[in-house]
């Protein structure tokens, strides 16, 4: 079976007794194999105030979108700082902590744009987007 959202990029991922972490947004399909658990809850410290994101393991396979190819990013050598909206998924055993680099220079547009960002160390990987994704309208998807 196929599906599309919005002329979105779609990949998938083999779990093979691994866990990631999906930013619900970008969740398309998972396979029956799998077992996908849903947290109700919100991410502290975040401006936009995102529900926190459906954890998936396997074995099994799972179906991403993301908005423009996506890029997968190695955190275990250093932190890795990255766009909330542009954050796809994650390694499940990922932590990621909000970074707030507001500064005075923000209010007179000498920042970079960019207030929060989630900050990831460790073992595993994230994957982004090239874009904060698309605004969600009613009946778009």
């Amino acid at each position: 079976m196929f599906f599309a959202r919005r002329n979105s990029n779609v990949f998938t991922i083999d779990l093979e007794g691994d866990a990631i972490t999906i930013n619900t947004s970008s969740l398309l399909a998972f396979d029956a194999s799998l077992e996908e658990a849903h947290h109700v809850g919100r991410q502290r410290g975040h401006a936009r105030r995102r529900p926190v994101q459906p954890d998936a393991d396997g074995p099994g396979t799972v179906g991403i979108t993301s908005d423009g190819p996506p890029m997968l990013l190695d955190c275990s050598l250093q932190p890795t700082f990255v766009d909330p909206q542009a954050a796809v998924c994650w390694s499940a055993n990922l932590a990621p902590i909000v970074k707030n680099d507001f500064t005075i220079g923000s209010l007179i547009g000498r920042g970079s744009g960019e207030s929060f960002q989630l900050a990831f160390h460790g073992p595993g990987f994230v994957v982004v987007q090239p874009s904060e994704g698309r605004p969600s309208t009613p009946g778009s998807r």
